[in-house]
């Protein structure tokens, strides 16, 4: 399955699972999460401290196992924006998105004319180093590219509304733990305030029609979200499914 057709699944709000890679750069990875059943990572800039070399070794190891590469970038500034995207990522997660104008920026950032205005570089590991008809790269790439805003904040949730309207926006990604933050009672998933602001974003999806996404710790918490509406999820990320794994046979055996 091609990257358009995850992307296609995506807006359709069909079920599509991932996982966030924060540490694990081998060749290996994107093949091994492919053939576990995944469909898309998200390669993480903002906290897992990949720097645009790794970025690109990563676009070009998911792109080779068909599995669809979104980068959390740091900020939604365009030197990040355009570079993860000329790297060969296919998506861009925009941390504390906050308002329609911020993303906004980014989706000018992230698009090539009439949609945007990403700069031109043809050719290179985005085009799988090939040299194409111009046009038709630049209709490809902007049919190819999620632009999602994470949404982590209570001012974020204030202004969902305006930001979902933005055109060009294709998912709506949910931020818990720093919304919960942002709310004054961190960690507090059942706290009214939270459960409130959950379901104003569930329901705000619903109203427009727009995906929305969020990382789950386990099956359990995958089952609920997704019965609450929820189509993109994380299953965590490599540091914590390695720990998990590891740390339930140790427990195990050690009994």
């Amino acid at each position: 399955m091609s990257t358009l057709e995850i992307k296609g699944k995506i807006l359709d709000k069909q079920m599509v699972l991932g996982t966030f890679l924060m540490e694990l750069d081998t060749p290996g990875i994107a093949q091994i999460l492919k053939n576990a059943g995944l469909e898309f990572v998200v390669l993480d800039m903002e906290h897992g401290g990949f720097d645009i070399n790794t970025i690109k070794k990563m676009a070009r190891y998911c792109k080779g196992a068909d599995l669809l590469s979104i980068v959390r970038v740091p900020v939604g500034q365009y030197h990040y924006v355009a570079r993860a995207l000329d790297a060969g990522a296919k998506g861009i997660i925009v941390p504390m998105t906050e308002t329609a104008e911020q993303i906004s920026d980014v989706v000018q950032f992230a698009k090539y004319y009439p949609h945007g205005k990403r700069g031109t570089a043809f050719g290179i590991a985005h085009d799988d180093y090939r040299v194409s008809e111009v046009t038709q790269t630049m209709q490809q790439a902007n049919a190819e590219t999620l632009v999602v805003p994470l949404i982590e904040s209570a001012k974020g949730i204030e202004n969902l509304e305006e930001i979902i309207q933005v055109d060009g926006v294709d998912l709506i990604w949910v931020g818990h733990f720093d919304l919960s933050q942002t709310l004054g009672i961190p960690g507090q998933f059942k706290h009214p305030l939270f459960v409130d602001a959950m379901e104003h974003l569930i329901q705000t999806c619903k109203k427009y029609n727009k995906p929305c996404g969020r990382l789950v710790p386990n099956i359990q918490e995958a089952m609920y979200w997704r019965e609450k509406g929820f189509s993109c999820i994380s299953y965590g990320s490599d540091i914590s499914i390695l720990y998990q794994t590891v740390h339930q046979f140790v427990t195990q055996i050690m009994k």
